[in-house]
């Protein structure tokens, strides 16, 4: 069995392979490390180039009373967005933050208090969870519930796992891509030989081979995406540092509105996971297209049919079927960012738990009668 295993892993991927895969990997995140530092430049300051520079404007600090009513005052006749690159660089994030609740008019703002400005951010979470149906009222119970809405945020340096829990995605949707085209003549190999009859005609016929190319899919896709996922932070973090893992998402405009309550470190761990749930399902996804075609060509023609399938659910206006359909496919599933921004629950289940959570006991199912399944329809001995 394991002399089995391990010739059936060989011919799914080799080691001249897997190494080649390993530098594809690399060459592309020195690209994605590049396009980076690109946005940063982009932004038009001249204090910054790649980013690394905000180790020395963003210090620990936070977002109290003092700092809301300084922004305020500093920049209230400041002609926002159009003028927002005139602000200080230290300044940006709580200028952002600000904005988002009060606007870009602070006409007759004065005063603040951290108490007010947090229950206004409250309100705003609030509303937008009842404009999505959220069946939730008040503060919710749970480890990715916003316990404390008005508790006062701590900012600071954490470009490092920024850049890398924004970027995952992408790296996530290689992996998928690679798997898929890796995967589909698992289970043509005999065929394309022309060893199919006698496979079949030895004593176990093709139940413990098949058993056996399911556990390996799965071994060498998680292979796959943890090797992937290791070259794809090294050298982001290797530029800009390990700093803010403990920081709260909620310090980053793009998640201030987040009602998950988790810091950079936990979001990469989260990120992880679900991105390997998203792996696991696009595994089990691409055997079953594999087990219902015999010709090689034919499998990765329905593989791209599928895809196609896949946005198109994804980019359509029906609620329905982008909630309960969309939002489980593997691409969608590695859309890590809409978890943390989405208000839409499920049964008054968080996005971030219901779908990993779903998706699991689907491919639980699924593995539990696949084996079965591809012996009774095609794989009878």
């Amino acid at each position: 069995m394991c002399y089995l295993s391990k010739l059936n892993r060989s011919k799914i991927l080799n080691i001249n392979v897997f190494g080649f895969l390993l530098a594809l990997f690399l060459i592309l995140t020195f690209y994605n490390l590049d396009t980076i530092k690109t946005g940063y430049l982009n932004q038009a300051r001249y204090e910054v180039t790649d980013g690394t520079e905000y180790r020395y404007f963003y210090q620990p600090e936070v977002l109290d009373e003092v700092e809301i009513n300084k922004i305020l005052e500093k920049y209230r006749e400041l002609s926002l967005p159009e003028d927002r690159n005139t602000a200080d660089v230290a300044d940006l994030p709580a200028l952002d933050m600000i904005v988002q609740v009060y606007g870009s008019d602070w006409t007759g703002i004065r005063d603040v208090s951290a108490e007010q400005f947090y229950q206004d951010r409250a309100d705003i979470i609030r509303s937008a969870q009842e404009e999505a149906g959220s069946s939730r009222k008040g503060n919710s119970n749970g480890t990715f519930a916003a316990a404390s809405l008005s508790e006062p945020i701590r900012m600071g340096y954490a470009e490092g796992w920024k850049n890398v829990n924004s970027g995952m995605n992408q790296c996530v949707f290689i992996v998928l891509i690679l798997i898929s085209i890796l995967l589909i003549p698992i289970f043509n190999e005999d065929e394309t030989l022309g060893v199919d009859g006698l496979v079949k005609s030895t004593r176990f016929g093709k139940r413990k081979l098949s058993r056996v190319r399911i556990i390996n899919a799965f071994q060498l896709s998680s292979l796959l995406y943890l090797a992937a996922v290791a070259i794809y932070i090294t050298p982001i973090f290797f530029m800009y540092g390990l700093q803010g893992a403990d920081l709260p998402i909620q310090s980053s405009p793009q998640f201030f509105l987040s009602m998950v309550e988790v810091n950079y470190f936990e979001q990469f761990l989260i990120n992880l996971v679900i991105g390997y749930v998203a792996i696991s399902l696009m595994t089990g996804i691409t055997l079953l297209i594999s087990v219902l075609v015999t010709q090689v060509y034919t499998g990765y023609a329905l593989l791209l049919f599928t895809i196609a399938i896949s946005y198109a659910i994804q980019m359509s206006e029906v609620f329905f079927v982008k909630h309960y359909v969309g939002n489980f496919l593997p691409m969608q599933i590695a859309e890590f960012n809409s978890y943390y921004t989405s208000f839409e629950p499920y049964g008054g289940i968080s996005t971030i738990i219901a779908v990993p959570s779903i998706t699991v006991a689907v491919l639980f199912v699924l593995l539990l009668f696949f084996p079965r399944w591809i012996n009774k329809m095609r794989f009878t001995s």
